[in-house]
């Protein structure tokens, strides 16, 4: 099973989103090369439930030239 932070301990929180924003800019990596292209870079990510958007600022870390559209239902 997966082990989520305490809620209180921010920092491990965004060590965490690091973590998964790295691995899905990997994952969009290798889904386009396996497309024919070379890397991830004119990707479109949809964050559904992004919260205050800490994932996807991470993200766009990883990946700039990505495009986000990123949107919380419950403000």
């Amino acid at each position: 099973p997966h082990a989520f932070p305490e809620p209180t301990n921010l920092a491990a929180w965004y060590e965490h989103i690091k973590h998964h924003a790295a691995n899905v800019a990997a994952g969009l990596a290798r889904v386009a090369e396996a497309e024919g292209g070379t890397n991830a870079e004119g990707c479109l990510v949809i964050d559904v439930g992004a919260n205050v958007g800490a994932f996807s600022n991470q993200l766009l870390k990883e990946l700039p030239r990505c495009r986000v559209i990123a949107f919380e239902a419950i403000p």
